[in-house]
């Protein structure tokens, strides 16, 4: 790992490291674990099996968006090994990366190996805010009148206008990876039955976020406080837009601020919305641990 990647971890660490201590500080230790005593270990696997299916079905979305013949199988073993290095493993290389190097390794070809990985992240993303945008006219109420009111708005607005500007313009397009990225777009023209494909991912990627929504308001109510589906099917959108940004370890610190916050509007208490966060985050986590034997097969199978 070279300087600049150390020091732009070390960053993310302390940035990590900054919001959790306030939230603990805000909270207190003693009443955050009083908390996480609550939950039945039970409700934690079953949201780590909801994550592993919704991953299955990821992977099934994948395979439409590839237009490739790899099967199933094995894009789910590569989604799998992503979701490791995403989760387990933050900042050190990127799952995307991963997924799509060995997609590359199966294809050879690079640009479309990285723009069908940017597709399946770019659908999964527009199912996401058409989720918040059918539940937006019915639990704005939650947000009236608060420093927050207009963000949602606000991420269509900017999720719309990069739309443009990155398809319109085509930034970087004289690369030749880039250019064979881009030329996978233009293959979506020239499809017959690009509609349907793209139909039916959204259609699998709308399951996909329901499924994640889901385990949200499976670990509340293995709390005791289930959280009403309306305000999870408006917060959890924002919440995973603010943790994408690159700017912490695996978006630790900014989705448990973000889940107090948001879900203080509803009247959860901060420990509780915390509690949660966390977590959702560890039954990610313990979902993810398969990937980290089909890495290691993965690497057997292929002679590294």
């Amino acid at each position: 790992m070279n300087c600049k990647k150390i020091i732009i971890l070390s960053l993310k660490l302390i940035i990590s490291a900054f919001l959790l201590y306030l939230l603990f500080s805000r909270i207190g230790l003693k009443t955050f674990f009083g908390a996480l005593r609550e939950l039945n270990p039970l409700t934690l696997l079953f949201a780590a099996i909801i994550y592993i299916l919704a991953t299955y079905l990821s992977a099934v979305r994948w395979g439409l968006l590839t237009f490739s013949k790899v099967k199933t199988t094995r894009l789910f073993i590569l989604y799998m090994i992503g979701s490791f290095f995403n989760t387990i493993l933050p900042g050190i290389i990127g799952g995307d990366a991963v997924k799509a190097y060995y997609l590359y390794r199966e294809t050879g070809n690079p640009g479309r190996s990285i723009a069908s990985v940017f597709m399946d992240r770019y659908v999964g993303f527009i199912s996401l805010m058409l989720i918040a945008l059918f539940a937006y006219p019915f639990g704005a109420s939650y947000l009236r009148d608060t420093e927050i009111e207009y963000l949602f708005p606000t991420v269509i607005i900017a999720f719309i206008l990069g739309s443009i500007v990155f398809f319109k313009f085509r930034i970087g397009s004289q690369i030749k990876i880039f250019k064979d990225f881009y030329s996978f777009f233009d293959a979506y023209q020239d499809i017959k039955q690009i509609l349907p494909i793209m139909m039916k991912a959204l259609f699998l990627s709308g399951i996909i976020q329901v499924m994640n929504m889901f385990s949200v308001y499976l670990i509340s109510t293995g709390l005791s406080v289930p959280i009403p589906m309306l305000s999870i099917f408006l917060f959890i959108p924002l919440i995973v837009t603010v943790s994408m940004l690159p700017v912490s370890i695996s978006g630790l610190g900014i989705r448990e601020a973000a889940f107090v916050i948001l879900f203080g509007k509803v009247g959860i208490k901060p420990e509780i919305s915390m509690s949660i966060s966390l977590l959702w985050f560890l039954s990610i986590v313990i979902g993810s641990l398969p990937g980290v034997l089909f890495y290691v097969l993965y690497l057997k199978n292929e002679g590294g």
